[in-house]
């Protein structure tokens, strides 16, 4: 297991040095979706707009996580 010094929580992705690390977090976006605080790369971003469409998770926001639903 590599053990990366930059580490983004929120795509689970390591980075070797603080430019990329810098490089991937100048990617993330903000949800689009009024008073939501999701923030992720594009892909990520697509993906949880597409869940909370289909009523798989809500959009609270906490600790960069998304809340899925039981």
């Amino acid at each position: 297991m590599i053990d990366y010094t930059y580490y983004c929580d929120v795509c689970d992705k390591g980075c070797k040095n603080e430019e990329l690390f810098n490089r991937h977090m100048s990617e993330h976006q903000k949800c689009s979706v009024p008073d939501c605080n999701y923030v992720a790369v594009p892909k990520l971003i697509k993906l949880h707009y597409d869940m909370v469409r289909r009523g798989k998770v809500t959009h609270q926001y906490q600790q960069h996580k998304v809340k899925f639903s039981v």
